[in-house]
């Protein structure tokens, strides 16, 4: 041993191994804090995020902003994605929710809260809308899929596997219908 190493004693080891110990439980408390403060969140489709805390951010709609876009009520279960779906038949336009909205922390909705849903110049459907088929076909037309046509017929965009189900003698590839194809509706 050389003379610049320096053993320690049994009672120093457990001391620096104790400090070592409360040093990390200190750090990993740090770091798990840090990642629930500015955690981000991201919506799913069939996932909800629904929270029943009270919040600040219920909106005040003027009669002036409900004759340019909707109001929606927030209901159980719901979510910015599943909501976007429902109104504008993409997911994806959340982000216009959320901007309309001036949501703080979107993946915090409280049942009942007032949503205004703005006119983007598309198609837009209620939640109301979607009818439980009975049967019958639908034929494709540009701009459809699977997964719209199931949202509009079923009112549930995951229902496109029973319509792919139904149709797999026409239907190779779900991600690929043809405009003016006949499409079987199951029933309900």
């Amino acid at each position: 041993m050389s003379d610049n190493t320096r053993r320690l004693n049994p009672a120093e080891e457990l001391v620096s191994m104790f400090i070592g110990l409360v040093v990390l439980v200190a750090v990993s408390t740090l770091i798990v804090g840090y990642v629930r403060r500015h955690k981000g969140n991201i919506d799913v489709p069939g996932i909800a995020t629904t929270s029943v805390e009270k919040s600040e951010e219920m909106i005040r709609v003027t009669p002036s902003e409900e004759k340019l876009s909707r109001v929606y009520e927030v209901q159980k279960g719901d979510s910015l994605w599943n909501i976007a779906q429902l109104q504008y038949q993409d997911g994806y336009k959340y982000v216009e929710l959320i901007k309309a909205n001036s949501l703080k922390s979107p993946g915090s909705l409280v049942i009942g809260q007032k949503l205004i849903i703005p006119d983007l110049g598309g198609v837009q459907i209620s939640k109301e809308t979607p009818v439980k088929a009975d049967g019958g076909e639908v034929v494709v037309k540009s701009g459809d899929s699977l997964w719209k046509i199931a949202l509009s017929t079923y009112g549930d965009g995951f229902a496109w596997t029973k319509i792919w189900s139904e149709n797999k003698q026409i239907i190779t590839d779900p991600n690929q219908i043809e405009v003016g194809m006949r499409l079987i509706l199951p029933k309900g």
